[in-house]
């Protein structure tokens, strides 16, 4: 689990554990093994409204993610998935983006199996898992691990009672929670 406070979620993506006090928000990534098996989530939370800027990120995040997690079909490479990720980060203004953290790629037997590249022709077989993870800077962040199969896409680390925003690829990805 790495957790990172208002003063260093918004400039490190995976933030390692500090004594630092949190202040008005946090990100939380997290990566569990069970019996050899992994998953990975973020989660954003806020002590009351978050920042607008914040919010602002955690959507483009969650709009970046849900595109890919809409394109993940059985038969598409690693590389044209890392495309689609590509234009939906220029998409909600922020081109340069997927440059300063990976985005994820398939996973299962390890956190990451295989992080996704530019032109990696690794193909999504017909079942497996896989853990985007896109993020702007000032914050925002938003990943989950989902299953992929020939019937869809299914988010198995979802946390639905924290709250879900709706996105424009139609795929409910996590809001920032407000405590």
């Amino acid at each position: 689990m790495l957790v990172g406070g208002e003063r260093r979620a918004p400039v490190h993506r995976h933030p390692l554990p500090t004594g630092e006090l949190l202040g008005r928000f946090a990100l939380l990534a997290i990566t569990a093994e069970r019996e050899g098996l992994y998953v990975s989530l973020t989660r954003i939370v806020s002590f009351g409204l978050p920042p607008r800027e914040l919010a602002d990120r955690v959507r483009a995040s969650a709009e970046v993610d849900a595109a890919v997690l809409a394109a993940s079909r059985p038969g598409a490479t690693v590389g044209e998935l890392f495309e689609v990720l590509v234009r939906a980060y220029e998409s909600q203004g922020f081109p340069d983006e997927w440059r300063r953290h990976h985005q994820g790629g398939l996973a299962g037997y390890r956190g990451r199996e295989v992080f996704a590249t530019p032109g990696d022709e690794t193909v999504l077989p017909s079942a497996c898992a896989v853990a985007w993870n896109p993020s702007v800077t000032g914050g925002g962040k938003s990943e989950d691990t989902a299953l992929v199969t020939t019937d869809g896409i299914e988010v198995i680390t979802g946390t639905r009672a924290l709250g879900e925003l709706e996105t424009a690829a139609g795929v409910p990805r996590p809001a920032i929670v407000v405590l």
